[in-house]
């Protein structure tokens, strides 16, 4: 197979030429056509067929194989590592499994786990604005308390037309006002023994005079205040129309609108009391309820820069619905931003609600429009009595394997004197959070879960299987292992866990191990009964593309010796014997019936094992091969079929298959003992010397381009593109000055035997051969040995050519009788010219 792969590979590459890409005309009229290069290295096909064998198996190892003393000719060997199994059983259980080969598989009882509990972080800050907008109407109320002011009628003026009056109105609480636009002061006038209108009125105060608009009882006069600052006197001048009567008029003042600045403010006790609202807080989606043991709540406002001479006291009631949520119910009212402790406060996952309640003092204060006032709530909870969580999802620490195939296609029974498993724990939670571990195995015999506790800090318990005492495991009834843990969180109920004297805000690690020990005292080997073992393991090798190049090209492969190995290089095994066979299954090229032959088939063979560290850790090999259990080559006694000679059959598919017989073998822990520092395993192995040759049983043309899928349709010989092109781009005039065409070709051939002929033929675009004058393929023969040789075209050969499109040059390897081999280091190319001489001094330039 191997040798196979190799010789497509080396020749594939090498003739794999390029069409060319330029023209060029030399200072002498001559024109130069690279039609192509390719070659390819011994290094180059070793990387690529190392690639391909470790498609179907990653453990197969490809070795340069120079035999101390031999020639130089190319060898490689192939290790199949076909089963391996670990006599140090704990690798199957505490790690990788594989120590000098195997399947990889890894049971890993033994393992690092790492939980993490993260606690909520309550240091949060909630803005939650106040609406303050009624303070305004609550300073009005504050300031049109005046009392009112008589105007007095003498008896005897009425009736009078125009009577005018003077008076002076003074405001308590502010020193000066302004309000927003559409506000007014409205001055309202009543007597219960004078007969009156008022028919016009000014108002003047802090340098103002505004009209004011009469009321159509005269009684009434409003003066707009829209773009005025009063202050807290004002003079009205009023003309009374007097009908009869003496005595008092009663006037009464009054301030209405929406206060845009008042200075010199005066008032206490200015009570904002609203409705309930949510302050959404911040909780994960794991918490239930907790208790705090140090915290504090904050109410703080963000007082405007215009105010001043204000201060705000609150009585905020803030509570979460449902039961043993948070309450906070003061009974008096405390200054704004006094820290509010929390300790014993209950927490549980409703929406906070919050109540507000302020009472708002001015002293000589500033004060200015504002519809609203932003209040930070300010949660500082730094640490929990208690809390409780959610379970979280990940507690369980389940590990379920396969039994390891190699374990399986070897053992019967496992003897264990104790099976034990070791958990250490870094418990990261502070003291009153015990936690606790509960493990179990079915395979194991600890079929009720034994719980053991972990306090804080570092601890570490052990769990005994089966009560401690002996027992067998059985291997071939059982198809997985088993190693359950489950992580119980402190003070869990159903689906919760209480923490206690938690610090918030952090994630606390719960780290640690589970070391699993395997305590055996004997492995029973079990018999083999028409085991087997397949190459690949399922399906075949896929050979179709190269048998069939193979066969067309009469090619036969040289012997290639197998060399199988079985047992324990250790001696464990002793002088144990086993039968095997070696079975080949494929289907010849064009058939469709399937093929079985035996490599081997033989009874009663002493276990030979391929002892340790054969082969070096590099790619080059040059030891002996070691003595095998069986040799798989021609000569051997009883063996009628080989690789080499299946290969030679042409299969389209192949698979190998190992039936293995054998007796049980027991192995005790005191046998193993005496050899576990050669670390001892039972393995079998498959070892193919492949010397890179073939040979040809007649002559044979063979058509390099066809057998490796060389395609070269569309390279011209003459450089055209189109069927309308000129030979090499030129014109007719150097054309009809061409002298000869010269075919260039240098090989690079070191490819051992007989001297093969390396033909040069034409095709056209159909793939048929280009004839000549005399009804013959135009074609040209030279030796295939290494360096330049040159081909000549004669004027009507050239002629014949001309007349096709496109011209494909195609390279024929005639191979005499005989075996070939490739050389160490070898090389393999070729590079293809043609030179075109013409008699007239012309050049050009061709794109």
């Amino acid at each position: 197979m191997c040798i196979s792969i190799l010789i497509a590979l080396a020749f594939t590459a090498a003739c794999g030429l390029q069409p060319f890409s330029s023209v060029r005309i030399k200072a002498k009229p001559t024109v130069y056509v690279p039609l192509g290069e390719k070659s390819i290295t011994e290094a180059e096909v070793f990387t690529k067929l190392e690639e391909t064998l470790q498609k179907n198996n990653k453990n197969i190892r490809l070795y340069r194989y120079q035999p101390s003393g031999g020639d130089d000719k190319l060898r490689y060997l192939v290790h199949y590592p076909l089963q391996t199994l670990e006599l140090d059983i704990s690798k199957y259980f505490n790690g990788d499994p594989l120590g000098n080969g195997g399947s990889g598989d890894n049971a890993a009882l033994s393992q690092n786990f790492e939980k993490k509990i993260s606690v909520p972080d309550l240091q949060q800050k909630k803005d939650v604005p106040i609406d303050v907008s009624g303070i305004n109407q609550e300073l009005l109320n504050r300031f049109n308390t005046g009392t009112a002011i008589p105007i007095t009628i003498p008896p005897g003026i009425a009736p009078f037309l125009s009577h005018r009056q003077s008076v002076n109105v003074s405001f308590t609480g502010f020193n000066a006002i302004s309000f927003e636009n559409g506000a007014k002061l409205t001055l309202s006038s009543s007597s219960a023994t004078v007969t009156y209108t008022i028919t016009a009125a000014t108002m003047e105060s802090n340098g103002a005079s505004v009209p004011g608009t009469i009321s159509l009882d005269g009684k009434k006069i409003e003066f707009s205040l829209d773009g005025i600052i009063i202050n807290n006197t004002v003079s009205f001048q009023l003309t009374l129309n007097l009908t009869s009567g003496s005595g008092i008029i009663s006037l009464e003042t009054k301030l209405e609108g929406v206060i845009k600045k008042v200075t010199g403010v005066n008032a206490a006790d200015i009570d904002v009391s609203l409705a309930a609202q949510a302050i959404p807080l911040s909780l994960p989606a794991e918490f239930e309820k907790a208790t705090i043991a140090a915290g504090s709540m904050k109410f703080t406002a963000q007082m405007p820069n215009e105010w001043s001479g204000i201060t705000i006291e609150e009585k905020m009631k803030v509570e979460q619905g449902g039961v043993g949520g948070f309450s906070i119910i003061p009974s008096d009212y405390r200054p704004l931003g006094n820290t509010i402790p929390l300790e014993n406060q209950n927490l549980n996952k409703q929406q906070l609600s919050y109540t507000p309640a302020f009472k708002v003092k001015l002293n000589n204060a500033t004060y200015t429009k504002q519809n609203s006032l932003p209040i930070t709530l300010a949660l500082d909870i730094k640490k929990f009595k208690e809390i409780t969580l959610q379970n979280p999802s990940d507690l369980t620490v389940n590990r379920e394997q396969d039994v390891p195939q190699d374990m399986k296609d070897w053992v019967k029974t496992i003897k264990f004197k104790t099976v034990s498993a070791k958990i250490k724990l870094d418990n990261g939670l502070p003291t009153e959070n015990d936690i606790k571990i509960r493990l179990s195995s079915t395979s194991f015999k600890m079929l009720l879960p034994q719980e053991k506790v972990f306090v804080s800090g570092k601890t570490e318990q052990e769990y005994s299987c089966n009560g401690g005492a002996a027992f067998d495991l059985d291997i071939e009834s059982l198809s997985k292992f088993d190693l359950n843990a489950q992580i119980i969180l402190p003070n869990t109920t159903g689906t919760t866990f209480t923490l206690k004297n938690i610090e918030t805000g952090k994630d606390i690690t719960l780290s640690g191990s589970i070391q699993f020990n395997p305590d055996w005292e004997e492995i029973i080997l079990k018999a083999k009964a028409n085991q087997t073992v397949s190459f690949p393991q399922t399906g075949r090798m896929d050979l179709s593309e190269l048998t069939s190049k193979l066969k067309d090209s009469g090619i036969k492969l040289e012997e290639i010796p197998a060399y199988f190995y079985a047992g324990s290089d250790s001696g464990l095994l002793g002088s144990t014997k086993m039968r095997v066979k070696l079975t080949a299954t494929y289907i010849k090229t064009e058939e469709t019936s399937d093929i079985s032959k035996d490599l081997v088939n033989t009874s009663d063979i002493t276990l030979e094992a391929l002892p340790a560290d054969t082969f070096p850790s590099d790619k080059i090999f040059t030891g002996a091969i070691p003595n095998a259990m069986l040799s798989i080559k021609q000569g051997e006694s009883g063996i009628t079929n080989t690789l080499a000679g299946i290969m030679n059959d042409y299969p389209k598919n192949l698979q190998l298959t190992c039936t293995l017989n054998m007796g049980e073998i027991p192995i005790t822990r005191a046998e193993y003992n005496t050899l576990k520092d050669k670390k001892p395993k039972v393995s079998i192995d498959l070892v193919l010397d492949v010397p890179v040759g073939f040979k040809v049983e007649s002559d044979h043309p063979l058509s390099l381009m066809d057998m490796f899928g060389i395609n070269m349709s569309g390279t011209d010989l003459f450089g055209r593109r189109s069927v309308h092109d000129k030979p090499f781009g030129l014109d007719d005039q150097i054309l009809d000055s061409l002298q000869a065409l010269n075919v260039h070709i240098n090989l690079k051939n070191d490819l051992s035997g007989p001297v093969p002929k390396c033909i040069l033929r034409f095709k056209d675009g159909s793939g048929n051969a280009i004839k000549g004058d005399s009804d013959k393929p135009i074609k040209k023969e030279i030796a295939a040995a290494a360096g330049e040789q040159t081909v000549k075209l004669t004027s009507s050969e050239l002629k014949k050519l001309l007349e096709k499109y496109p011209v494909s040059p195609e390279l024929v390897l005639e191979l005499p009788q005989g075996s070939y081999s490739l050389k160490r280091d070898f090389k393999l190319g070729a590079s293809i010219t043609v030179l075109a001489e013409t008699d007239i001094n012309y050049s050009m330039k061709v794109n």
